[in-house]
Order: structure tokens, then sequence, then C-alpha cells
């Protein structure tokens, strides 16, 4: 039976999550299940919280994010018409490119990025700066709202100089990926 449920990340739905898992599989462990997240944080947390703290076995049952989704999908639609020696028809840009597209964006030193000091980052900063911003993107976040959000002092005024930089870089990498 195909069921789909979809809904905003919220901790409070931690539980629902979990019993919802239990009773798909308490009848048929073997059941499969697929639960689509939309970053790999949310995919660790996840994996986390269904098999180390409520201890339960996911025979058959894949997290994924909506990324290795869509490669998944594709990949299998390749199979399925017999295109085995076709190139893919997704084509994964690395994440490599990307670091050197925030490295670019940062040496133009926008107004807005005081607030990440990108000038000091050390080498391995970069790939952990990028994975911030493909998180906020693959989550959908818009950042002329969160930008708006950082403003009007929703966040720690301790960090909102932080996290109004990070989103400016955010909204600077959105345009530059077009």
């Amino acid at each position: 039976m195909l069921r789909i449920v979809t809904g905003f990340f919220h901790p409070d739905l931690e539980p629902a999550l979990v019993e919802e898992v239990r009773s798909l599989k308490s009848s048929d462990p073997f059941a499969p299940l697929a639960i689509v997240v939309p970053s790999d944080p949310l995919k660790r947390r996840l994996k986390q919280l269904l098999c180390v703290e409520h201890g339960l076995a996911l025979l058959d049952a894949h997290v994924l994010t909506f990324h290795q989704l869509a490669r998944q999908l594709s990949d299998e639609r390749q199979v399925i018409r017999g295109d085995r020696d076709v190139a893919p028809s997704l084509e994964e840009v690395p994440d490599l490119f990307f670091e050197r597209l925030l490295r670019s964006i940062a040496r133009r030193q926008l107004a807005g990025l005081q607030g990440l000091d990108l000038s000091a980052l050390q080498p391995g900063a970069w790939p952990v700066l990028w994975t911030t911003i493909r998180d906020l993107k693959d989550a959908t976040v818009d950042p002329a709202v969160a930008l708006r959000a950082a403003a009007e002092g929703l966040f720690d005024p301790h960090e909102t100089a932080m996290l109004q930089s990070l989103f400016t870089l955010h909204a600077a990498m959105q345009e530059a990926s077009k």
C-alpha cells in the first residue's frame, strides 16, 4: 500500500514519526518504507532517533534526502528504458565547485557579509560553510524571509549579525547558481 505523508519538520513531531514507523513495521518488519527529508543532518538525526534512541530495526527502510531520491528515481528510469550505456540524465555538480563559487562570492566582499569574517576562514571551514548553505537551500529557506526575521529580532541578539551574513551569502549563492 502506497501512503504519502508530508509536513514541515518540527521537534514535537518526532514521537509521532516513531509511532508511525513502529506501527508500519509491527505487522510486517519487511514492509518497504521510505522517509524523505530535506538535508543530511536531518537524515542522520532521524536514523539516530529511530535506531539508537528507540531501538527500531529498520529492515527495508530507507531514509533519503530529496537529492538522493531524485538520483535514485533517475537511475531507475534509466534502467527501465534500457539506457544503461547512455550518460545519466541528471548531472551532479561536485561540492568542490560550490565551495569554489562560495570563495569567489566571498572575495567580492558584498555588503552584509561582515558577520562571518570570511577572510579569516581556515581551508577546512569552506566545505562546512557550503554544507550549511546547501542545507538552507535543500530546506527551501527563502533568504529574504530569513533576513527579515533576523532584522525583526527573531533570533538570539548575539547571533543576529552572523545569521544575517549567512542568509546574505545564501541569497548570493542562489543568484550565482542561476
